[in-house]
């Protein structure tokens, strides 16, 4: 039987995304072919793209870094959740000053 799947590489382990058809100790052999690329490239690639967007006068003012991948501590989360809980939705807001409300 033959069967492709999708795995994930992590700390020297292959991991498959989903359970194989495979019976316990069988023997398999493996052909590794690489479907994402590594997060520096996918950094390296919106560089690009915001610097091509740039040029092209499409964007203005925008930072070529990559936006943190921390996220923001309980405490931010806190404090904008009850800023942007009360009144009207966001959506409203954002179009309100859009327009110069």
């Amino acid at each position: 039987m033959s069967q492709t799947i999708t795995a994930i590489y992590a700390n020297g382990v292959l991991r498959p995304v989903t359970p194989l058809d495979l019976p316990e100790q069988a023997q398999v052999e493996i052909e590794v072919k690489q479907v994402t690329e590594p997060e520096i490239d996918r950094v390296n690639e919106r560089r690009r793209v915001i610097q091509a967007l740039a040029d092209a006068g499409v964007i203005i003012n925008l930072p070529l870094e990559p936006f943190p991948p921390s996220p923001i501590s309980s405490e931010e989360r806190e404090r904008l959740a009850k800023v942007l809980s009360v009144g009207k939705p966001l959506s409203e807001i954002i179009i309100e000053e859009r327009e110069g409300r």
